[in-house]
């Protein structure tokens, strides 16, 4: 009887080792990803699955414009082998922390490169000669789901390069994500044709890939540049607008303050809605935050006149 109960004490003792021994190498395994922004993050799970931990510097509420990586995320990334930027200047900082992290293991893909980018130069008296502060474009590529999938493509060919031996599972996985991703574009253009409005006002440039994309059209913005308010005279020519292009709602931005739209809600008698451009960290599905964005305009561009 004893001697039963010692053979049972060390094949169980045997099955906790092995099972120590398979977690401590599928963690090794892993590659170690950055990425800047939540919707890159999802890129990078959807593809490199149970090979790839990621980690997101710009949490979820906070402005990629305005975020700055703390000490803990710079030494997580003096660790990780795959930084994933968006580019087109969105990351300011990224020359300014790679160069500090001196990580010589450390690649870094930029998403946004090789794509059609927006012109972020306003024409018009009021900003005739100012830019945009993102450098050499708008930066929101991600919104619009076409782009994202060359994205998708790009972080598929880094995680190759950083795992070969992993190829066939990479591939697989974003093969699948992207024929997602081409199904969510033929479900907008199909619920498009159902608008009666396609006459926009967002809080500011964000929204212009996918307003390219699916035909809409940008009456006015309310933030030319980030963090500069309307002067009284364009908030003037903005609530103009509103009236003119029959406008039932101002789309905002949760990153973002509201008072302006709340303004223009208030003396036009309008809703002030909400179109999030990088989502909540919990749960967190790119293809269901373009779904909730979708249906936040849809629900005040499908109506009766």
């Amino acid at each position: 009887m004893i001697k039963k109960i010692i053979i049972f004490i060390f094949v169980i003792f045997y099955i906790v080792i092995g099972y120590e021994c398979s977690n401590r190498k599928e963690k090794a395994e892993k590659i170690s990803v950055v990425a800047s922004i939540l919707p890159l993050k999802d890129f990078t799970r959807q593809v490199g699955g149970k090979y790839v931990d990621v980690e997101v510097l710009v949490p979820p509420g906070s402005s990629p414009h305005t975020y700055e990586p703390t000490p803990a995320q710079l030494k997580r990334l003096s660790k990780a082998k795959l930084l994933v930027l968006n580019g087109i200047g969105l990351e300011y900082w990224d020359d300014k922390v790679i160069k500090s992290v001196k990580n010589p293991d450390l690649m870094v893909i930029y998403t946004a490169e090789g794509l059609d980018i927006i012109n972020e130069l306003h024409p018009g008296k009021e900003n005739s000669a100012e830019k945009h502060e993102h450098t050499g474009g708008n930066p929101h590529v991600w919104l619009d789901p076409i782009n994202a999938i060359h994205q998708v493509e790009m972080i598929c060919t880094a995680l190759v390069k950083i795992k070969p031996e992993y190829r066939d599972y990479f591939v697989t996985n974003k093969d699948n994500f992207v024929k997602e991703l081409r199904s969510l574009d033929e479900e907008f253009r199909a619920r498009l044709k159902h608008f009666t409005s396609r006459n926009i006002i967002t809080f500011h440039s964000g929204y212009d890939y996918f307003i390219r994309r699916y035909g809409l059209k940008k009456v006015a913005v309310l933030e030319e540049f980030p963090g500069k308010e309307p002067t009284p005279a364009r908030l003037v020519s903005i609530i103009e607008l509103v009236r003119k292009y029959n406008i039932k709602a101002i789309f905002a931005e949760p990153q973002f303050p509201t008072k302006i739209a709340e303004v223009i809600s208030s003396e036009c008698g309008i809703k002030v809605a909400y179109l999030d451009p990088l989502g909540k960290d919990q749960d967190y599905s790119y293809i269901k935050l373009m779904r909730y964005n979708f249906s936040q305009l849809e629900r005040f561009l499908k109506y009766e006149k």
